[in-house]
């Protein structure tokens, strides 16, 4: 009797008892998704076309009385001598934008060398001679711009002239006299009158640019960016932008314009699914923050993977399926599911065990956890589980109850099953986008452009409470393009407005309101 109540106690004693492991407890804190920061151009140009053309309008190209200066019976040092002379612009004016500035060119040249000579012989007639003339210069000039805190437009304007030959007439009577040198003479006249001309130039263009108002094109772009855009309706895909700040980049050149660069400061990002709720509030548009070198963009596009996908995924490969020890005993899986828990996923497996190894009752049912790292490859588009292997508190559990679990190639076994390839998530999403997103319109007149370079994965996914999120990230240049910006009308507004200053002076008599009264004399040559 005593022999058989041991037996049952011994029996008693090992029955089977389930094999459960604790769930993981959370060791590392969730990753969040950090939207990088973007620089989005709105490019405003000047037409320097404008400016060339009004520069022309005020400098007189026509020869003779109706060019930039005509003097008539000036003294030359040749006694009885006196000369005509004229100047006028010799071609059009080149402006240009250069390392953020307008370079302008203007050039010049003599015209008229006509010589009225009295120094008669005896019984001769006084006559005139045409003689040989030259003589030309150069205007040359430069318009500063720089963008002030509150979005408007400083600039200083430049001129000056030089000789690049100076002028001279050849007189040739009854003696060669060879040059008569023209150039103190029209020097001080030419220099006089361009003082006026050119001056009231600048004072013109850097009223009109000081009127120019950026805001006037920044601030409907800066409002309507921070209502999430529709880029796709089926999955629904929404281009969402957070606004930070607000800059200038380099002033540059393109064809015939000057380009002024202010550059919205915001972060990008897509969202993918039911259209995101935003506040209605929009912050007002920030001062200029001043220089920003830098115009990338670049889009976060998050594409999640649903756990409720990737259980199916597994469900089906590992369900049923048994797996065999070298030990002898065998594992059958009754369920599994994957979850998230702060920055890695779980695995956890429910099973049936047979043939358990020194146990006088070989079969047991449990649940164990294995955890790791998500990782993305984006050659294969496949999504794997670096590190994996039982969770922690698991492997603790097992030295205690059932360390044959931890003796054998269980581990490698379930590995090989939890990797998946995503391509029908990633490359839809990733299409849809780049189709979509190359040219978008904001609003009526304002439209986005964006020249994408690559589309690089950032990091490794990030594990969320219903999925994991591959994040792509789409970097290029991105602008806003409004349509009244094109060339700032007010400057076209130079042509109808600019100062209607005479462009020739007329100096019959020595007098005139424009020009010094006196006709000083020519020095000797």
């Amino acid at each position: 009797m005593g022999s058989l109540l041991l037996l049952s106690a011994a029996l008693t004693g090992c029955a089977s008892s389930p094999i459960l492991a604790p769930r993981p407890t959370q060791t590392s804190s969730p990753v969040a998704l950090t939207v990088p920061v973007s620089s989005i151009a709105i490019p405003v140009a000047i037409s320097t076309a404008v400016l060339a053309k009004e520069m022309d309008r005020r400098l007189s190209e026509r020869v003779g009385e109706h060019g930039i200066v005509y003097r008539r019976n000036v003294r030359t040092p040749v006694p009885g001598a006196r000369a005509t002379f004229g100047v006028h612009r010799s071609g059009h004016t080149s402006v240009h934008a250069e390392d953020g500035r307008l370079m302008y060119r203007v050039p010049i040249a003599l015209n008229s060398g006509e010589v009225d000579w009295h120094g008669c012989a005896p019984g001769g007639a006084c006559r005139s001679v045409h003689g040989e003339f030259g003589g030309s210069g150069v205007i040359s000039g430069e318009t500063t711009i720089r963008v002030t805190e509150d979005w408007g437009l400083a600039s200083r304007t430049r001129f000056r002239f030089s000789w690049l030959e100076e002028p001279w007439v050849h007189l040739k009577t009854t003696v060669d006299h060879g040059r008569v040198p023209l150039h103190p003479l029209v020097d001080l006249l030419l220099r006089a009158k361009l003082r006026r001309q050119l001056a009231a130039y600048a004072k013109r263009v850097d009223s009109v640019l000081a009127g120019i108002d950026l805001r006037r094109y920044l601030e409907p772009a800066w409002r309507r960016i921070h209502f999430p855009q529709k880029l796709v309706s089926d999955p629904p895909m929404w281009l969402c932008v957070d606004g930070v700040g607000a800059g200038v980049g380099p002033l540059l050149g393109e064809q015939d314009d000057l380009v002024v660069r202010p550059v919205l400061i915001a972060r990008l990002r897509v969202h993918i699914g039911a259209q995101p709720i935003v506040s209605n509030a929009v912050p007002p548009l920030p001062r200029n923050s001043g220089f920003s070198e830098r115009e990338q963009s670049e889009v976060q596009v998050p594409i999640a993977i649903e756990y409720a996908y990737l259980n199916t995924l597994l469900k089906d490969r590992v369900t049923g399926r048994t797996f065999e020890f070298k030990n002898g005993a065998k594992v059958t899986i009754r369920d599994v599911e994957l979850s998230g828990a702060g920055s890695r996923l779980i695995a956890r497996v429910e099973f049936d065990a047979g043939r358990i190894p020194s146990r006088l009752i070989p079969s047991a049912s449990g649940t164990v956890y294995f955890s790791g790292r998500p990782s993305y490859d984006k050659v294969t588009r496949q999504l794997t589980v670096q590190d994996f292997d039982f969770d922690v508190d698991t492997q603790e559990y097992l030295h205690k109850a059932a360390a044959w679990l931890l003796q054998d190639t269980f581990v490698e076994q379930v590995r090989q099953k939890v990797v998946f390839d995503v391509s029908k998530k990633v490359d839809p999403v990733l299409a849809r986008f780049e189709r979509n997103f190359s040219t978008y319109t904001l609003a009526y007149g304002i439209t986005l452009t964006t020249r994408l370079q690559e589309v690089a994965m950032e990091g490794d996914p990030v594990v969320g409470d219903e999925s994991v999120t591959i994040v792509a990230i789409a970097k290029g240049s991105t602008r806003i393009h409004v349509e009244a910006v094109p060339k700032l009308e007010s400057l076209r507004a130079m042509e109808r407005e600019g100062p209607t200053a005479s462009n020739h002076t007329t100096d019959r008599d020595g007098d005139s309101d424009d020009l010094p009264p006196d006709d000083p004399d020519l020095p000797a040559p």
